[in-house]
């Protein structure tokens, strides 16, 4: 709970992260802050690439579902035809 509560802020970057100005012009500040741009282009990538994961998953799963469901009902209507011939051969007497 205390995490949910407490959890930070991913699209805030820090840019004085010791607390000091600096020039907005300085290379190094130029450099941090491509890479953090970087970082969250990448998070950004992987999420899609999660999200189209799960979406091809769950399609998988349904087609999966449906011809197990098919296998279910063709096994189903087998066993019926081998109980009817069955009680069909007992009352022959075979």
């Amino acid at each position: 709970m205390h995490a949910k509560e407490n959890k930070k802020d991913e699209g805030h970057t820090k840019l004085f992260a010791d607390g000091f100005g600096r020039h907005l012009t300085n290379p190094e500040l130029i450099q941090t802050t491509a890479m953090k741009r970087q970082k969250k282009l990448e998070l950004e990538a992987e999420k899609a690439k999660r999200k189209s994961d799960r979406e091809a998953h769950a399609k998988a799963k349904a087609k999966a579902d449906v011809q197990w469901e098919k296998i279910k009902a063709d096994h189903e209507k087998a066993l019926e035809e081998w109980r009817l011939e069955c009680n069909r051969m007992r009352a022959e007497g075979t």
